[in-house]
């Protein structure tokens, strides 16, 4: 129902961590929503193409703006939802999963040696938040 009455949903984390995304962004793509994420992540990399507005690339007056010209404009709107046709949303993979995993084996970087050798170090001490509020835990 949430999908027929609201265009948007606000995913944003309660603490700003590169390495993290709230579950409730991968919830909501099985909804005709468009996400506006407000996080320190990756998006682009987590996410289909256009599929979701970040909030940080926006002042708050900004967004607004934006938010209201996409409502008043389905065409504009439609397109933050045209992953729809190439995606599909899954808690077990998708038909696409095999070709995301072709493409990631193809990939010189993915064969590059990387060792943690102290996960506290890795995790905690080096994966601060970039809201100042400490590590991410």
């Amino acid at each position: 129902m949430a999908g027929e009455r609201y265009l948007f949903y606000l995913a944003f984390e309660n603490s700003l961590c590169t390495d993290y995304v709230t579950e409730k962004l991968y919830n909501l793509m099985y909804y005709p929503m468009v996400p506006v994420v407000l996080g320190a992540a990756n998006y682009s990399a987590a996410m289909p193409p256009n599929s979701y507005i970040d909030a940080r690339q926006y002042t708050p007056r900004e967004l607004a703006t934006k938010l209201k010209v996409l409502a008043r404009n389905p065409q504009k709107y439609q397109k933050y939802l045209a992953w729809r046709q190439y995606y599909q949303p899954s808690t077990i993979g998708g038909e696409r999963s095999l070709c995301h995993l072709c493409v990631r084996l193809h990939d010189p970087g993915f064969y590059k040696h990387n060792v943690i050798d102290d996960f506290y170090d890795w995790f905690v001490v080096k994966s601060q938040s970039t809201d100042g509020h400490g590590p991410c835990l």
